[in-house]
């Protein structure tokens, strides 16, 4: 235990050496105050630096060998199960963070004790590791390389300089997860798409918990769920083609529910974690567009053939299409919007339009923010149904036709087109005004009969886009007086 008195030993002497540092320098001497163990990051006293250098060259240089080798062995047996003076581990360290190094105050305690640490924990796990997965599998083999990997950071929280100026434990966990984790990450890759096709949600878990102890091993079960993701949606989407491809009300459940069970999926098996939901969101973005199930020939096999969307002889997306039929059904007086509260509505709409919020625990589908041909559902929703309802008065609720509006907006819209649709409620509200004002016109004039047959819309051409020929018009002088 020389270490601990060479702090206790040289205290006497304190001020002496305080006194004679003030008088050549000028500055009051700030010593090191921490206990042994404790780590000591200030600089130490002359005489702790003398003592520590004579106990090196004499005694310790000549026994370190002996003291690394005594504390690998007990930490082996603790390893196996058996109750060991963890102090003597402890104190063997501490010997070797005390001793003086010329460039690295951690010097000596890294070559001696760290090195040494960390080669005995590969060798005492690289034959026992794979011995184990070749008898018990590879699902006993992930239960058993959790339950080392806590084990050994707990130990290593222990046993290694756990202070400000030390990466032990970060050391210890790259070579944990190199040993127990990197060499089977062939063998977890290859049951992991069996195991997410049974949706084993506790198996699912395990294999995250242990791969998720390094970023490099996660990115594979990333690539799988992806395909997972794809393949069985498009799969499901080809299944029921034949009557989602004709309704879109269809079309778009379908996709809630495929999006909503991914979602449950990730977040049991998972943990919600961000990057499972990102790639759900990008493997939806392929499934919303994915244009094979349009094919007029859709195929009934079991395996869908995807078609490539460069190609010349792809279908057309009827995607855009029936999503603004969604959205139309639910903002005009249709059979569907009876039947929902005005808060199922906005539910449905904010799934179709609404873009995504700077939330990781997100779950809703925005299939508009998933949609490439974005021109073609402006088109859609701009040119026939939105024009439709406003000039027939067929809208459930205006405030929910200028909120969609809004989400179009920040749902990456060009704003001279979405400035295009505010330009068409205004129209409509001016049309209104002026209505009621000629109908109070009328009025006055005891032409009441007359007021209640007309109903003039006044529209900006620009702003409505209307492509028909011109028609004259020939105004009753009483519209023209107005």
């Amino acid at each position: 235990r020389y270490h601990s008195q060479s702090y206790y030993l040289p205290q006497p002497f304190r001020p002496i050496e305080a006194a004679l540092h003030h008088s050549a320098t000028g500055h009051i001497l700030v010593s090191s105050n921490s206990q042994p163990g404790q780590g000591k990051e200030a600089k130490p006293l002359l005489l702790e630096k003398k003592m520590l250098s004579a106990w090196n060259k004499i005694i310790f240089r000549n026994i370190r060998e002996r003291l690394q080798a005594s504390a690998m062995k007990l930490v082996a047996a603790e390893r196996s199960g058996e109750v060991i003076d963890a102090p003597l581990v402890v104190a063997v360290r501490e010997s070797f963070v005390s001793m003086p190094d010329d460039t690295d105050r951690l010097g000596t305690y890294r070559r001696c004790f760290e090195e040494i640490y960390l080669k005995e924990t590969l060798s005492f796990f690289e034959h026992r590791a794979q011995e184990y997965q070749m008898k018990n599998g590879i699902y006993s083999y992930i239960d058993f390389a959790t339950e080392k990997i806590q084990e050994e950071m707990a130990r290593g929280n222990r046993y290694l300089e756990t202070g400000s100026e030390s990466n032990s434990l970060d050391k210890l966990k790259r070579c944990l997860v190199g040993c127990l984790v990197d060499r089977v990450l062939e063998f977890i890759e290859a049951e992991f798409p069996v195991t997410l096709a049974n949706a084993d949600t506790d198996r699912l878990n395990k294999i995250f918990r242990l791969l998720d102890l390094s970023t490099q091993s996660v990115q594979g079960i990333l690539r799988l769920l992806e395909a997972h993701i794809v393949d069985g949606g498009i799969l499901d989407m080809h299944v029921h083609a034949s009557t989602i491809v004709a309704d879109s009300e269809k079309y778009v459940e379908k996709l809630l529910v495929l999006f909503t069970q991914s979602t449950k999926l990730i977040k049991e098996a998972f943990n919600g974690d961000a990057r499972f939901l990102t790639i759900r969101d990008k493997a939806f973005r392929r499934i919303v567009n994915d244009t094979s199930i349009f094919r007029l020939d859709l195929p009934h096999s079991a395996t869908p053939k995807r078609s490539a969307p460069s190609s010349k002889s792809s279908p057309e997306s009827r995607c855009p299409e029936l999503l603004a039929n969604f959205c139309d059904q639910l903002l005009r007086k249709t059979p569907l919007s009876r039947k929902l509260t005005s808060d199922q509505i906005d539910d449905r709409l904010r799934d179709v339009v609404r873009p995504s919020l700077p939330c990781i625990a997100c779950s809703r589908l925005h299939c508009l923010k998933a949609l490439r041909t974005f021109p073609a559902l402006r088109r859609v929703f701009h040119q026939m149904h939105l024009m439709r309802r406003l000039i027939s008065e067929t809208s459930t609720d205006s405030e929910k036709e200028e909120n969609v509006v809004q989400w179009l907006r920040h749902g990456g819209m060009p704003a001279e087109y979405v400035n295009k649709l505010s330009r068409m409620f205004q129209d409509m509200k001016i049309s209104d005004d002026t209505n009621s004002s000629f109908k109070d016109f009328l009025r006055s004039k005891e032409l009441s009969n007359l007021a209640s047959m007309v109903n003039i819309k006044v529209l900006n051409h620009g702003a409505w886009s209307r492509n028909s020929e011109r028609v004259p018009v020939s105004l009753p002088m009483e519209l023209e007086d107005f």
